[in-house]
């Protein structure tokens, strides 16, 4: 896949390049069709539908994945990709924004990731205020990767703290040319937890349930 079409190592910017991280819009209603390839067996499929049906529980039903049957945006999962991508939020008349899970993608939280990146989220390392948690260490990162590491400028944080825990947090080693660590947390005690905890975490939680999602998808029915 073209590097210059890849964000942040698994984001897929589609046809607007960077121009799609300003441009990518809300599922309507928070219900985002889905459809899988045909290639799919069914024990991927119910791995993909159980991180969905978390969403789900984990937003109070203000994120639904349906089925696509004529909506001319949805997310096309694909079982067959060598790695794991995600195309960022919906591009208005795009059609098919492909998730794409490898065999090397099926574990719960990489799903779970993936369709954050599906929803409109970039990584926890991107915020702008990211500086104050980590230091990056761009002489260890492969150099032709280095802008995968940038700050985000349009990221809001919803006023929720930074996130050493977030499912979306890259791994200390992410992009290393030399097995050194690429990342170094200022709080010492989660060097070895970034990118690796299983599930979400109370903050991805947070964000989900009330700063995030639904906030951008208007969900006003959380409280009642």
């Amino acid at each position: 896949m073209d590097e210059e079409l890849i964000f942040q190592g698994d984001i897929i910017l589609p046809y607007l390049g960077r121009n799609a991280l300003t441009t990518a819009a809300p599922w309507d209603q928070g219900i985002v069709p889905y459809m899988f390839d045909r290639r799919s067996d069914r024990f991927f499929q119910e791995q993909v539908l159980n991180a969905m049906e978390t969403m789900y529980e984990l937003t109070n039903g203000c994120i639904r994945f349906v089925p696509r049957t004529q909506q001319g945006d949805f997310i096309a999962i694909t079982s067959y990709a060598d790695e794991c991508f995600s195309a960022f939020g919906r591009i208005v008349g795009l059609g098919p924004h492909f998730v794409h899970l490898g065999p090397g993608c099926r574990q719960q939280a990489t799903i779970l990731h993936e369709l954050l990146h599906s929803l409109g989220f970039v990584h926890e390392q991107s915020r702008t205020d990211r500086d104050s948690y980590i230091t990056v260490q761009y002489q260890n990162i492969i150099q032709r990767l280095r802008s995968q590491f940038d700050i985000n400028r349009h990221t809001t944080t919803y006023g929720v703290p930074y996130d050493y825990e977030s499912i979306v947090h890259y791994r200390q080693y992410e992009f290393s040319m030399n097995g050194r660590p690429t990342i170094i947390t200022k709080d010492r005690r989660y060097q070895n937890i970034i990118g690796n905890v299983q599930t979400l975490s109370e903050k991805d939680i947070l964000k989900l349930q009330i700063r995030q999602l639904n906030i951008l998808y208007k969900c006003i029915n959380i409280f009642f």
